[in-house]
């Protein structure tokens, strides 16, 4: 419009006003256009990026992002996929709602995506959490018992206790071989059976696993 010679007082007041020119429709359009061009080459689509060069106001973006023609419960889940896929090993629920909330998705979206386990098998990525300290502890020649394991699942990283309780069962360690490695070191207290037995229930072994470790313990060693 300046180019056609009108003054910048005019230009500001076709600009600013609602009444000439509903920027409402014109953002949203915009919305719509990009979210096409993501589903052509399979982007994900995420409120951030969306109008950030485009200096539309605060409330034009959000009637845009509310009203424009995506599925925000497929975004979401595509970009938990995502995430899920380049986290090395580190993927949590707190994770995945910290990166979500930069996306900017909503509080609702987000709590969706972080509890159903359509979206994510949470007793998989449990299982691959477990998996990666046994192999650390296995390096540093460490013994791993199913109570630390447990708790750094359900206390550090926020499983549930099923999804713990399913890691532990699902994962790569041996508890024949740990439960006895354990057992030799309670043994080095000079403890009776009943004790180490006491220990190895503390530590969360079952009763099956202790029991292999008792049988196969060498007391005169």
């Amino acid at each position: 419009m300046a180019d056609d010679g009108f003054s910048d007082s005019i230009i500001q007041l076709v600009i600013s006003s609602n009444q000439t020119i509903d920027w409402n429709s014109y953002a949203t359009k915009i919305v719509n256009l990009e979210i096409e061009i993501n589903n052509e080459l399979n982007f994900v689509t995420t409120p951030k990026e969306l109008l950030i060069e485009k200096h539309y106001t605060e409330e034009e973006v959000q009637y845009a992002i509310a009203n424009c023609c995506v599925n925000w419960q497929a975004e979401v889940a595509k970009r938990a996929h995502e995430l899920q896929k380049y986290a090395i090993c580190d993927f949590t629920r707190d994770s995945l709602e910290k990166n979500l909330a930069d996306d900017c998705f909503s509080d609702n979206i987000i709590q969706l995506a972080i509890s159903s386990n359509q979206i994510i098998n949470w007793n998989g990525c449990a299982t691959e959490m477990a998996n990666w300290r046994i192999e650390i502890h296995h390096e540093r020649n460490y013994t791993t018992t199913p109570k630390e394991l447990k708790e750094e699942l359900v206390d550090e990283k926020h499983y549930t206790e099923e999804e713990a309780q399913y890691a532990i069962t699902h994962c790569c360690a041996d508890w024949s071989r740990e439960v006895i490695k354990c057992a030799y070191e309670v043994k080095k207290l000079a403890l009776s059976i009943d004790d180490v037995k006491s220990d190895l229930l503390e530590d969360g072994f079952t009763d099956s696993q202790i029991e292999y470790a008792l049988a196969n313990l060498k007391w005169t060693e």
